[in-house]
This record gives structure tokens, sequence and C-alpha cells, in this order.
């Protein structure tokens, strides 16, 4: 016989489970669930309920309220406004902070290889957020200072001080952290107590011996030589192959091939070399002429081209616009060597002011400047009174650009490196800190050369450009930079296409284009003498700049006649150009030492006065 069950014997289970349910939605819906992270010596703690989360970072003895102490510019708003804290997500050595603005606040760990390890806070908001500066205003008594003109501040603390790395960003000296771009942050490294401005640069790592910068220099040396004779080079056509899969005539491969051929005393088969140039001859330049000839006819044609530099170079000077430190390699010796006195001196003038000071300049300006301060001192520092103040922008434009990436230490344009500029700035560092005692110019310079060239290949070919990704994720490699392009920087090789100076010796302005070897010059009071060393049986060519109207030539020992077609003489000769006061000569050794005689007076002809 089957009882039927009242209606209450079924309400009481259902009460059950609604006060069951009741209590987990309360549970989960309006009951605080507390959560803490930590990650190195940051720590994010907090409770999340139904109304939204709550939490603070407790960071090297400073507090912030991550709900009411970070604030965002909105749009063009002219004040900042409280972010709204959205969610708190830890991950293995990492925590992340996010708000609704669309602001993400990134703190990291990472340990790295002979490196103290590293806490960074990184700024996160793509334009389409919203927000385009961050502000944080911690509870603080932080004690910071500036590192001279590095964009970095020590915290000093009883436990040790901090080294923090701004990039893109700021602290006040109230503590307020300014985050001012998209990617923007802070890094803090435990200062172990040396040189806070060493540790900036190296963060530990030990710099760059001169032992190993000269075994790093030979080897890519070897690299580039063997590309340019075999590794690149195409025998069918004469031309080198690039890395885009391009194959083309590169006049500076082939200058630097018998450059350093002589350099090492190979054979080199100058005919040779010149049958290649001939089958090239509309992309022979002025280059190459020492070796090929070819010197009146890529002399005017470099002249023409001057005309135009001379007044993007003469614009440049009068508004102080860094480009100036760009527009040709070597400024100083192409002011010497163009005769332009003017131009020098209106260039010289911009050198006086603090002009530069300030400016906004690309990582190759930078290289460019401190390019000019080392030549100028090396050739004629009175030539270009004033060049000094240069040095003060080396500390306060240069050394801020220097950061680490991938285990070394680049120039950086934005965020990314520059790899020729590194190159030239780190090669100019080393020679201003041998020369004038500054040790950690030398280290510098030292590291950042021995970084760019671990970045080449077989070929001795480099990448233009470093992209380093975030979290010290390997490097992003774009474009190419050809060893041709850095050969005539790295190898001090006097076989390499250069300028020559001769004021000291003559007491004017006589200046040369030139391969030739210890050159020296002497001036009696009618006469110039100029000699010269190179390979016997070889021949060479010669640009002569700035030689005044003369009565005749001496060369072998003999009076000699000048004609426009000596270039296609077997034997050596000249020409004299008095428009421009340029002598073109033409010398075949028959012996290793040889001198040309500029007379300016003959007794059978009359006199002309230097």
């Amino acid at each position: 016989m089957k009882t039927k069950l009242g209606f209450h014997y079924y309400l009481i289970p259902v009460i059950y489970l609604l006060l069951t349910g009741a209590f987990i939605h309360l549970e989960t819906s309006g009951a605080r669930q507390g959560f803490s992270y930590q990650v190195s010596q940051a720590a994010v703690s907090g409770t999340r309920s139904g109304g939204g989360v709550s939490a603070t970072l407790k960071l090297f003895g400073s507090t912030i309220d991550l709900d009411s102490q970070v604030f965002g510019y909105i749009g063009d708003a002219a004040e900042p406004k409280i972010l709204t804290l959205a969610e708190v997500i830890g991950e293995q050595q990492k925590i992340r902070v996010e708000y609704k603005e669309g602001l993400t606040l990134e703190i990291s760990s990472s340990l790295r290889e002979n490196s103290d390890p590293l806490l960074m806070i990184q700024a996160l908001f793509p334009k389409e957020s919203g927000v385009s500066r961050a502000l944080i205003t911690p509870e603080s008594d932080w004690t910071l200072s500036s590192l001279d003109f590095l964009p970095a501040r020590l915290l000093d603390r009883e436990q040790g001080s901090v080294l923090i790395d701004l990039q893109q960003s700021d602290i006040a000296e109230d503590g307020t952290i300014s985050f001012e771009a998209e990617g923007s942050r802070l890094v803090f490294f435990q200062n172990p107590g040396e040189d806070p401005v060493r540790y900036w640069f190296f963060q530990g790592n030990p710099s760059v011996s001169r032992d190993s910068y000269e075994k790093n220099l030979r080897d890519y040396l070897e690299k580039a030589y063997v590309g340019w004779k075999s590794g690149r080079y195409n025998p069918g056509s004469d031309t080198w192959s690039s890395p885009d899969d391009g194959r083309q005539f590169q006049e500076s491969a082939l200058v630097g091939m018998v450059a350093e051929g002589f350099r090492r005393r190979d054979t080199v088969d100058l005919n040779a070399i010149k049958g290649i140039s001939t089958r090239h001859e509309e992309n022979v330049t002025y280059l190459s002429a020492p070796y090929v000839g070819s010197l009146v006819m890529t002399d005017e044609a470099r002249s023409a081209e001057a005309s135009t530099i001379n007044t993007k170079l003469r614009n440049y000077a009068r508004s102080s616009n860094p480009a100036l430190f760009s527009e040709v390699d070597h400024l100083a010796e192409y002011l010497l060597f163009s005769g332009d006195k003017a131009l020098l001196r209106e260039v010289s003038e911009c050198f006086k002011t603090d002009a530069f000071e300030g400016k906004k300049m690309t990582a190759l300006q930078l290289a460019g400047m401190v390019e000019v301060y080392v030549d100028v001192g090396n050739l004629y520092p009175e030539r270009f009174p004033g060049y000094e103040e240069l040095y003060g922008l080396i500390d306060s434009l240069l050394l801020p650009r220097l950061r680490r990436a991938d285990d070394g230490l680049f120039l950086f344009d934005n965020d990314k490196v520059d790899v020729k500029a590194t190159l030239e700035a780190g090669y100019y560092l080393q020679e201003i800190g041998r020369g004038e005692n500054r040790a950690l110019f030398e280290e510098l310079g030292r590291t950042m050369v021995v970084s760019v060239l671990s970045l080449s290949d077989e070929n001795g070919v480099l990448p233009a450009t470093l992209s380093p990704l975030r979290n010290n994720e390997k490097e992003r490699k774009e474009g190419y930079l050809l060893p041709e392009m850095v050969y005539p920087l790295l190898a001090e090789n006097r076989y390499y296409p250069r300028h020559t100076f001769l004021y000291k010796e003559l007491g004017s302005d006589v200046a040369l284009w030139t391969v030739a070897q210890s050159i020296s010059a002497s001036r009696s009071q009618d006469a110039y003498t100029i000699s010269f060393s190179f390979p016997t049986g070889s021949t060479h060519h010669m640009v002569i700049k700035n030689v005044p109207p003369f009565a005749y030539i001496e060369l072998y020992g003999i009076r000699w006649n000048g004609t426009r077609q000596f270039q296609y003489y077997d034997a050596g000769g000249w020409y004299y150009d008095r428009s421009s006061r340029t002598l073109y000569l033409k010398v075949r050794h028959k012996r290793s030492r040889e001198e040309v005689v500029i007379h300016f007076r003959d007794d059978t002809a009359g006199e002309v006065s230097p």
C-alpha cells in the first residue's frame, strides 16, 4: 500500500537547496577574497569582492595604493584622473595590474646570466586605450639621487643602494613615478656597492679587454676579406652578393679588398682591378680613383656634388641643425680638403656655442659629433677654435642613449639599436679614452665595438638595426650593413684612400687624396717637395688640392711636362687645373720611395710666388 507524502515532506529539501545556493552566492558575490603575490622585492596584496578589486603594492619600503594612487591622462585632458583598478593577476615571476581605462602595469623579475636579480615595472597603454601618460604617487620615504647625465636614480637604503634605470619614465624627488609612453618602464638593480655609473653600463658584467678587442677586430677583418675575395664575390660578373640576394658591383668592396691585400702584403694585381672598374665604369667614383685612375673626371664630379653639400652644411651651421654631423663622413677633413675657408669658419663658430645642448639628435648625428671631436683633435685644433665644447655633449647627449641589450652595449634611437652609429661612437669613445686617459670611455668604446662585431655573419655582414623585444627575449635584426661600409673605420689601413694634410709641413692648406704611404713634405724658398712610398713596380694616383700656380714639376729627378692625357700613359705624369688649384698626379714607382718637386721659380721662365 502506497503512502502519499505530504507537501511539507518535499518542501524541506527544496528550502535546504535554496539556502545552500544563497550562501554560495553570498560567498562568491559579496564576501571578500584575499590574494597576495610576490615578485622579487615587489609584493602586491589585496581583496576581490563583488564590488571590485582593492590592492596595494609594497616596493622597496614604499607603499602604493593601486586603486587610489595611480592616475592617467586621458586623451588631451589637462588634468589626470584616478584610474579604476579592474584586476590583479599573478603569474610565474610576473604580476599584471590591469585598469579599466586600458592601462596595465606589468611587474616582472628574472635572473640573467652574470647579473643580479632585476625587477621591472612596465607601463602598457596602447593608443586605443586613450591613456597618454600615467602617474603613480606613492607614500614614499625614498632618498633619491641623480647620476650625472644618465636617465637613472640611486635609491639609498639601509640594506644597500638600488639603481633605477628610467626608460621613458621618471621619478621626482617626492617619489612620484611618471610613465611617459607605451612600454616605458622602471628597472631596479640591486647595486652591490660599486661605482653606480659603471654599474649602469655594465650591470656586473666585465668590460671588454684590450686583448679581446684586438682579437675580435682581427677576426672580423678576416671574415670581411674572405667575403670580398670569395664568399660574396661573383667572378663571372665582378659583383658582390648582399643578403637580399642582390648582386651588384660594389666599388667600396673592391677598394676594401685591394687595401686589405696591400696591408697583408698579398699579391695585388692592379691591372686586373683596373679591368674590373673599367667594366663597371659608370659606377666608378672618386673613391677608387687613387688605384684605378680617372682622377680628373671623378674629381670634377665630386666638386659638382660638393657645391650642393656645402650649401647644406652652411645652412645647418647657421641654424645649429644637428644634421651638420651626419651629412658627410669626417666633416672636419671634408672642410679642410674643400678649401672653403668661409664655410670652415661658420662651422667652427657653431661649435663654440651651446646650440646643440638639449637638441634631439639621431644616433648617427651623435656618432658624427664624436667623430668631429676626435678628428679635429688629431688634425689641426687651431683651425676649429671652440671644438672642445663638443666634449660636454658626449656626457649630456650620447652617454644617456647607451643601453644594454642581449648582453651587449649599444647606442639606441628610441627603441631601436642603430648598429653603424654604435660602431662609430664606440670606436671614437675608446680613442678619446686612450688619448685623454678616461678609462670609462675606453671600456665603453671597446665593449660597444665588440657588441656589434659579435652580430656579424661568416662574411662580416651586420644587421642595420636591432629591435630588442621586451623581457630580454632575443632581438630582431633588420636590414644589413655590409663590411665595406665599416671597414675604413675599423681597419686603420693607410692603403685605403684617405685625406692627408700638409699644413704643418708647408704652411698652407695643401691636402692630398691618396693611398701613398709614409708621406713627408718640406718647403724651400722656391719649391714644395712631397715624398711618399708605395710598392716598387706599382702605380697609384693622387689628387693634391690648394696648390698655388707654379713654374714646373720635377718627377723622377727630371723636369716633367704635364698634360690632361697623363692618366693614359704607362709612366707617371700630371695635370694642373689652375681654376681649382688642383694638381693631379700619377706615379709608377721605380723604387719604393719617390718624390714630386713643385717649383715656383724657373730661371729660364721667371718666377711664380707660392
